[in-house]
């Protein structure tokens, strides 16, 4: 299968959660890390704009992707409203990973 990579860069939406949001984010990357099609699941703050995230992902493929979307921890954060994303790029891997 082809690894499919993602980055995502997203903002808290009220800077008073902003540790709630960083405890989801901990506990959303926990859960993501036991799925079978995650490869690389991991948020980093930005030094300089606290608040802002940045997402990197690697799935074993689409299918990968579209399962954490559907799982009920994805859901779940989703529906706590404590982030927006503010962009999504797609790239493409100068070399693959082993899968």
């Amino acid at each position: 299968m082809t690894a499919y990579y993602l980055t995502a860069h997203i903002r808290v939406i009220n800077f008073h959660q902003l540790n709630v949001a960083r405890s989801e984010l901990k506990l959303l990357q926990q859960h993501t890390r036991e799925e079978p099609g995650c490869i690389e699941f991991r948020f980093l703050e930005d030094r300089e704009h606290p608040g802002d995230f940045w997402l990197w992902e690697v799935w074993n493929g689409e299918e990968g992707l579209q399962a954490h979307l559907d799982a009920p921890h994805t859901k779940r954060y989703f529906g706590l409203g404590l982030t927006d994303v503010l962009k999504v790029t797609k790239l493409d891997a100068l070399e693959e990973v082993c899968l």
